[in-house]
């Protein structure tokens, strides 16, 4: 269960991945009362700028405070 009024975590994965590789370290946020998600993008077939565009329209849509952890690319699309 998330904390109340506590900012969701979003983890963004990096290239050549599909997103489970971060499962573990959702999970073990989560237990710390936290909101997590993921963004899934297709690393190879789209650009960064076209991927960095998805996650600000996520972000935008959501409307929800959000935490970024990223890795490797996805820390490019973060940025």
């Amino acid at each position: 269960m998330a904390t109340k009024n506590a900012p969701r975590i979003m983890f963004v994965h990096g290239i050549w991945m599909v997103g489970l590789e971060m499962s573990y370290l959702k999970r073990h946020v989560a237990k710390q009362g936290y909101e997590t998600t993921g963004f899934v993008y297709r690393t190879i077939t789209k650009s960064i700028p076209v991927n960095a565009e998805k996650l600000y329209q996520r972000l935008q849509s959501d409307g929800v405070e959000t935490i970024l952890i990223a890795h490797s690319l996805g820390g490019l699309l973060v940025a």
